[in-house]
Formats: structure tokens, C-alpha cells, sequence
């Protein structure tokens, strides 16, 4: 497997003590991940032959332990140690039939965060025969599976995949477990508004900051143009409008002609407006000059 192993959840069963040769016709697993990356568990044991007591250990502590059973329990305790747990249940009524029993369970252990992506994986072990045997992991709310190709995502890769609408589940079958078989499985999912679900937030942050930006830019030149306009006087804005007729620019004899002043009272203006960088005066030959609007109004 190509990827790092982020939590194992060992499950195994170590002792049914009253029948040596005991054996499981179904053993099955649920590990349910919540919102919160909690993980809380479903274990079905279906024993072929009845038996008196039943002791199950995990390798990690358990919360609000639950049972069932169609058979009647005569005393069912859990016990948590240093880094593992214990389930001891002594029965008092199973029979060929009546051999079910179903323990519910939440636990202290957690999915590994790999920058992207969870990684949950886990471990069973079997001291005793199971016919059939299954494991399923249900991942949180609207998560999906971290892979482009689906069967990388978890392992082993004969997995198969199911929803409910709102949860992903991968789950595995297997037949004849045989004593002492160590199974492995994990899964790699990511979570809404990890990584990638961020980058749609960056991306339109940066397009109102530009957008803003420009608005305030282009709020600012227009402010600049009437500030300056509003300071022309009547003939100044005549000669302005001289300029912008003919594209910004004209040699000032043009101006003097379509504005009828006098050649003298043209020059005070260009003069003027030279003098408060509205123009810019461009000499053409030794007695002409050619008048250019600096600004775009």
C-alpha cells in the first residue's frame, strides 16, 4: 500500500473460554466516523456453538459501551486500561438458535490528518474460525473518497463502494477466516472545506480586492477631472474643446481661428494652462507651436 497508515483500530478476539473449539458462522464490523473525526463502532458476532462467556479486547479505550443480543445476558462489563479495553459478557441463554450479539460502542481513537486528506485504517485478528466475515466504514457527511481512481483510495482494492444520499461507505466481504488470519483495511477521504474547497474562497476574495481596487482607481480619476474642469474658466474650457475636437491636439493657430480671440489672448491661455500641466506646448517650426491636452477629460 502506497500510502502511510494513520490509525489502526485493532479489534481481536483473544479467549471464548467455555468451548475450545468454538468457532464464529458471522463476524461483522461497522466503523462509523462522525463530523467531529469521532469514531464510534458496531460488532456482530453470530457464534455456531453456544458458550457460557465471551471475553473481546481492543487495543484503544471505549465510551458508552450498549449490547444486544436475542438471548438472555446474565452480566455484560467493559473495562478500559492503560492503552487498551476489554468486553467481558457471561451468558446464560444461548442456544443453536438465539446466538446473536451485537456490541455498540464509542472510542477515544481518531483518523490521522495528512494535509488534504484523513486517513482511517484498522487491524483484525482472529484466534478463532469465522465462516463469514465483513468489515464496512461509513466516512462523515457529504466527504468523498481522496482518489481520482476510487479503488486507491482504500485498501485492500477489491473494496466496494455505497451511499445513502449523505455518506460514502466502502466495505469489504470475506469467507473462511481461518485462526489467527490478520486482516488490514484502510480508507482515504477528504472533508468539505479542506484544501481544495478553499481555493474557490481565495479565488473570489482576490477578484473583490481587484474589483475594488479598480472602482476606487478609476473613482479617483474621475474625482481628478472634475476638480480640474471645475476650475477652467470659459475661455480656457474653449480652448479645451478645440483640443479634444481634434483628437488632443492642435497647432495653436487652430486655435486662434475656431476660438475668433486674438493671437495675443490665445497665448495667455495656452500660457496659463501650461503652467498647471493641463497642456504641453510642442514647438513646430520657429514661429508656431503645436498644443497638446496632457489629460483625457
Amino acid at each position: 500500500m502506497k500510502y502511510v497508515t494513520a490509525v489502526s483500530l485493532f479489534i481481536t478476539i483473544l479467549m471464548i473460554s467455555s468451548c475450545a473449539e468454538a468457532s464464529l458462522d458471522y463476524y461483522g464490523t461497522e466503523v462509523n466516523i462522525d463530523q467531529d473525526q469521532s469514531v464510534n463502532c458496531k460488532i456482530l458476532f453470530k457464534f455456531k456453538e453456544p458458550v457460557e462467556e465471551f471475553t473481546y479486547f481492543l487495543s484503544f479505550n471505549i465510551y458508552n459501551l450498549s449490547i444486544s443480543s436475542n438471548f438472555d445476558l446474565a452480566e455484560c462489563r467493559a473495562e478500559n486500561f492503560d492503552k487498551f479495553s476489554s468486553i467481558t459478557c457471561a451468558f446464560s441463554g444461548m442456544t443453536e438458535e438465539s446466538n446473536r450479539l451485537i456490541l455498540y460502542f464509542d472510542t477515544d481513537i481518531r483518523p490521522t490528518y495528512l494535509g488534504n486528506r484523513y486517513n482511517i485504517s484498522y487491524i483484525f485478528n482472529f484466534p478463532l474460525s469465522a465462516d463469514r466475515f465483513s468489515s464496512r466504514v461509513k466516512l462523515p457527511t457529504n466527504s468523498v473518497l481522496s482518489e481520482d481512481i476510487i479503488t486507491t483510495s482504500f485498501f485492500p482494492d477489491d473494496g466496494e463502494t455505497a451511499t445513502d444520499g449523505k455518506h460514502i461507505m466502502v466495505f469489504w466481504d470475506r469467507t473462511n477466516i481461518e485462526k489467527d488470519d490478520n486482516l488490514m483495511f484502510s480508507v482515504l477521504y477528504k472533508m468539505p472545506g479542506t484544501f481544495i474547497d478553499y481555493t474557490g474562497y481565495v479565488i473570489a476574495v482576490l477578484i473583490i480586492v481587484v474589483v475594488l481596487v479598480v472602482f476606487f482607481f478609476n473613482k479617483g480619476r474621475k474625482k481628478s477631472k472634475q476638480e480640474i474642469t471645475s476650475i477652467l474658466d470659459k475661455d480656457e474650457k474653449a480652448v479645451i474643446d478645440i483640443l479634444r475636437k481634434h483628437e488632443g491636439k492642435a497647432v495653436q493657430k487652430v486655435i486662434v481661428r475656431e476660438t475668433d480671440f486674438s493671437k495675443a489672448k490665445v497665448s495667455r491661455l495656452v500660457k496659463d494652462l501650461k503652467s498647471r500641466d493641463i497642456i504641453d506646448i510642442e514647438p513646430v517650426s520657429g514661429r508656431e507651436n503645436r498644443i497638446i491636452l496632457k489629460i483625457k477629460l
